[in-house]
């Protein structure tokens, strides 16, 4: 019996395995008006990433609003933050915020950084930073920007 039926069964399964599969793949998929697109889970350990700068060597840097710089090296994150941030206002909104380096990285190791930049009390306002960074370390850190304005919130 199972012979007359053979065809069938091997038919039913050929042609839903593709569903199957289909159906596993658009899990992992979110879909939005403009693209479809997946979330990776790159690393672990984080707290609050906010931004991110991929370097010429592979390396990621993301930066934690909390107030640390971390590196993300061979798809593992680096158990010790960068030194030779400033001093970072970290309440609610505040903290560091964007990083990002300059089209010529590759030869002159030039990272750009924002942050919340602390003004006394519970005043800070939003400020940028030029800095070389060799060594898996900031120097010649230098400010180029500061906010005309302070507040306590909305950097």
């Amino acid at each position: 019996m199972f012979r007359r039926f053979k065809p069938v069964f091997l038919f039913l399964v050929i042609a839903t395995t593709p569903l199957a599969i289909a159906a596993q793949d658009s899990e992992d998929f979110m879909r939005s008006a403009w693209h479809d697109y997946r979330i990776v889970t790159v690393v672990e350990g984080l707290v609050n990433p906010w931004a991110m700068a991929f370097l010429p060597n592979g390396d990621m840097l993301v930066t934690e609003r909390p107030g640390r710089l971390r590196i993300v090296r061979d798809g593992k994150l680096l158990e010790s933050p960068v030194e030779g941030l400033p001093d970072i206002y970290v309440r609610g909104q505040g903290g560091l915020l964007d990083v990002v380096a300059h089209p010529e990285f590759g030869s002159n190791r030039i990272l750009y950084i924002s942050y919340s930049k602390p003004q006394g009390g519970s005043e800070s306002t939003t400020s940028i930073i030029r800095a070389r960074f060799e060594n898996d370390t900031l120097h010649d850190v230098e400010e180029i920007f500061e906010a005309d304005s302070q507040g306590r919130g909305h950097y």
